[in-house]
């Protein structure tokens, strides 16, 4: 699945990022990539608990560079396409992994963001 198709307007696009916390290497251990996680709200609960994440350096968001992926013990790519190299993608596969029930928990809104952050394991 395209980032397009689940997105169909920029607009609704950032519609959801907004919503999003933008987490760093501060937060989760990974050089060079951003994760974004979000709280099951209007279009993100059809599709079902997941992350995104980029190569970026910085927090703003290039939809070019995004890619989408479960929340599970074997997180796999369910939109958008992947430019790190593979230790990274797989840096952040075993992130997923490492915070499975945080995710889950902040994506079902048992947690306020700040609870959240506080919660998270770096790898």
């Amino acid at each position: 699945m395209r980032l397009d198709e689940l997105y169909p307007s920029p607009e609704e696009l950032d519609k959801f990022l907004w919503e999003m916390a933008n987490l760093s290497s501060k937060a989760t251990g990974i050089d060079s990539v951003f994760i974004w996680a979000s709280q099951a709200q209007d279009g993100a609960k059809k599709d079902g608990p997941r992350v995104k994440a980029s190569a970026h350096l910085t927090s703003n968001i290039d939809t070019n560079d995004l890619f989408v992926l479960s929340i599970q013990d074997n997180p796999a790519i369910l939109a958008g396409e992947c430019f790190l190299p593979s230790d990274s993608l797989e840096d952040v596969k075993d992130w997923v992994s490492k915070n499975k029930e945080t995710l889950l928990s902040y994506w079902k809104g048992e947690l306020a963001t700040d609870e959240f952050i506080e919660q998270l394991q770096k790898v």
